[in-house]
């Protein structure tokens, strides 16, 4: 009797297993009449058609495109549409490698700052940190043109802050875009020591384990140290009480602001990063780029007596110097511009990240290259523009920047 009861209870338990999985996957469904309601939804969400304005990269800036879209009262779905609108203009324009797509957008309270997330952003680890800045400019452009009290936007990937190698996402983007700053007419500082001899650091791109852009059949890295190693010989053999240091040598590896906390350190008072990339038509563009995270906030004179100031914030140590240093190397790379020899344009202000983070004056110069061998043509008139920046700086008695420690970032994860 007992073995009859484990057997009819085995049974048992089985089938009320086996219906409730049935019922929790939804393989049997009960539809019960007195448990039938309906209700009608109503959206509370209205849309229509709108003539909007796209703003897309071109040679003289960005041009203007009129596009009808829809139009939500809900503004985040409205951004999403325009953003995918400006996104479809980018690659009939043949702009971008792949296509790309908003996953969602979100306003803060005020509607002064948006979070802007795609599933990658829409251009390439190859293009020149130009290209990139002029894209996100015709992006930023075009979202203020929408939303007029639209002030920051910080761009993610999968919802955490994007990660590019040239440009720093860490912090909102002005939709106003960067201007051009005009240099400082003075910046006399007291006098230098006589003893302390000129420190120039120069940083070629690229390391052990980041081999940089392709240019023929040969890593950025590789050239840019080339180029490195050419241009400290020429500055010494050129300028006396002058020190060079390269911030890297072959097979060796750079951690994130490795170069900072160097540079810092021994208290430089130049620091130029070389950088290379690709160009298939001719003529080649040059451009020329100091650290700026606020085109506005970043000018205005702060105290650097404390002892810690935020790396974020270190660029401003020494930012009028790295205009005007920036706009004599513009002025000497000027000749070959005017030969049509290669494209050359305005310094510029940018959350350049091979910069960030250093208290020296900083000039990022990236160069574009029909061949691997081109190099060899600008290292004359850098050498001479190196030279220019250190009889100005010594006629001027520009003294070192003084040097505080740096507080290194934290992880920001955004939810």
């Amino acid at each position: 009797m007992p073995q009859k009861q484990l057997i009819y209870g085995t049974i048992i338990a089985c089938c009320i297993g086996f219906f409730t999985y049935a019922i929790y996957n939804n393989w049997l469904i009960f539809n019960l009449p007195f448990f039938k309601t309906s209700s009608a939804l109503v959206s509370a969400e209205k849309t229509e058609k709108k003539r909007i304005s796209i703003f897309v990269p071109d040679e003289q800036g960005a041009k203007n495109e009129t596009r009808t879209i829809l139009w939500s009262t809900n503004k985040a779905d409205s951004c999403i549409h325009l953003v995918n609108e400006w996104l479809t203009v980018l690659d009939e324009e043949g702009l971008t490698e792949k296509k790309t797509m908003v996953q969602s957008a979100s306003f803060s309270h005020n509607e002064q700052n948006l979070l802007l997330s795609f599933d990658h952003l829409p251009f390439g680890e190859a293009e020149s940190t130009h290209t990139k800045w002029m894209i996100i400019e015709s992006l930023t452009n075009t979202l203020h043109a929408a939303f007029s009290d639209l002030k920051n936007v910080a761009f993610l990937v999968h919802h955490q802050p994007a990660e590019d190698a040239h440009l720093d996402f860490s912090q909102p983007w002005p939709t106003q875009g960067f201007k051009t700053a005009k240099p400082p007419r003075n910046l006399t500082q007291p006098t230098r020591p006589a003893s302390s001899p000129f420190t120039i650091m120069i940083d070629p791109e690229g390391d052990s384990q980041h081999t940089g852009r392709i240019i023929d059949d040969t890593f950025e890295r590789g050239i840019t140290l080339q180029c490195a190693e050419e241009l400290k010989l020429r500055l010494e053999s050129s300028l006396s009480g002058i020190r060079v240091i390269l911030t890297r040598f072959p097979g060796e590896t750079v951690e994130p602001l490795q170069n900072a906390a160097f540079s810092n350190r021994l208290k430089a008072d130049l620091f130029i990063h070389l950088a290379f990339y690709q160009e298939r038509q001719a003529p080649c563009h040059a451009s020329l780029f100091y650290f700026l995270y606020d085109p506005i906030a970043d000018f205005v004179s702060k105290d650097q007596s404390f002892t810690w100031i935020p790396y974020s914030t270190a660029h401003t140590a020494a930012l009028d110097t790295s205009v005007a240093f920036s706009s004599i190397l513009y002025k000497t790379l000027q000749p070959l511009h005017q030969q049509g020899m290669f494209q050359l344009h305005t310094p510029k202000g940018l959350p350049v990240k091979p910069l960030i983070g250093i208290q020296a004056p900083a000039v990022l110069c990236e160069i574009g290259l029909n061949n691997k061998d081109a190099w060899h043509l600008f290292v004359p008139l850098l050498t001479e523009g190196v030279v220019s920046i250190v009889r100005w700086a010594q006629q001027k008695n520009i003294q070192p920047t003084p040097v505080a420690e740096t507080i290194p970032p934290t992880t920001t994860v955004i939810l």
